[in-house]
């Protein structure tokens, strides 16, 4: 399965679910994954346009790791000590000029839980 934090922050958020515990519980199925930031508040059917939620810290961002409220390191931690697949920084384009530092953003969770970026 892909594992895609923003959209995982932003459902665990909705429906009220433990997201640190749903990773854990699919641990053994993940096998790609798709890293961005949001700050988990939704957007309805009516909003439809996601770059005019941003000021409003709503919808599924694509902001660089750091820049939202994904807990990185609690959900990373429930499964990236066995994991052997990519992660894949899944910006929008707007922050195409942030890629590295998102990319840094990450490595430096990874290094606090032990892992090192190859």
């Amino acid at each position: 399965m892909t594992l895609d934090f923003g959209h995982l922050h932003l459902s665990a958020r909705y429906y009220h679910l433990d997201a640190a515990e749903e990773v854990r519980a699919a641990a053994p199925f993940i096998a790609h994954c798709h890293v961005h930031d949001n700050f988990g508040r939704s957007v309805y059917y009516t909003e439809k346009i996601q770059t005019h939620q941003i000021p409003f810290g709503k919808g599924d961002a694509h902001m660089p790791v750091g820049w939202g409220s994904v807990p990185f390191d609690v959900l990373l931690d429930g499964f990236i000590r066995d994991y052997d697949g990519l992660l894949i920084c899944e910006l929008r384009s707007r922050y195409f000029e942030r890629t590295g530092e998102s990319a840094e953003n990450l490595a430096a969770i990874l290094e606090k839980l032990g892992i090192r970026m190859r």
